[in-house]
């Protein structure tokens, strides 16, 4: 049986120019897509850079799709892919700005990971966004079990035709605690410093802890 990763994404959504109308975002996976997702709207606190974790924010619709449809914005992945679109309504965007006119689109999703490698390490392909052709700056990297066996590391960096060869720092989160991920690639750069191009997408590596290795 595959392995089974859930992935969060959050991507901000200031108030800018919005004049009141639906919003509506095309989320990409390709196929297979995922086996279960929620999409989320949470507000973001005035003068927070992202939305406090613990906020469960309101439950928007989404719609499954072959392709973007003409009056979506392409948010995750490329418009060409079956995903979702995600219909936020004007009064949720509304509600959802009063606190800091910013809001955060949340989306978790679960799919299967490949079979662990030689090395006993499963991947995963996470798509990134862009916003009227121009990729959306990564943010944290953040990984954690779902079971009660720890990881022992995780590997990421961008992948496409143009993307970069360097690692991105990833961090572990255990018990509560965050600790950085080692790097045996070479020294790894911070995600938010990583130059981006709209078609890279993210590749995850992560090995599970054995006994001689927690």
């Amino acid at each position: 049986m595959a392995t089974r990763f859930a992935v969060t994404e959050e991507v901000n959504l200031p108030r800018g120019d919005w004049k009141g109308e639906a919003l509506h975002f095309h989320i990409a996976f390709g196929t297979p897509g995922p086996r279960a997702l929620d999409a989320r709207l949470v507000p973001v606190d005035d003068g927070a850079l992202e939305a406090n974790p613990s906020e469960t924010g309101e439950v928007v619709d989404t719609e499954r799709v072959a392709r973007r449809p003409v009056n979506a914005h392409t948010l995750l992945g490329r418009e060409t892919m079956a995903g979702v679109v995600v219909h936020v309504r004007p009064e949720a965007f509304r509600r959802a700005l009063e606190r800091g006119n910013m809001a955060t689109l949340r989306i978790r999703s679960v799919a299967d990971a490949t079979e662990p490698d030689a090395t006993g390490a499963s991947s995963i392909v996470v798509r990134l966004g862009a916003s009227r052709g121009t990729p959306l700056t990564l943010g944290r990297l953040v990984a954690t079990s779902a079971t009660p066996s720890p990881l022992a590391r995780v590997e990421a960096h961008l992948c496409g035709p143009d993307a970069p060869p360097e690692p991105l720092a990833a961090s572990i989160l255990a018990n509560g605690t965050l600790s950085r991920s080692p790097s045996p690639s070479g020294p790894a750069i911070a995600p938010v410093l990583a130059v981006r191009h709209a078609s890279d997408d993210l590749c995850i590596r992560f090995w599970p802890a054995t006994p001689a290795s927690k």
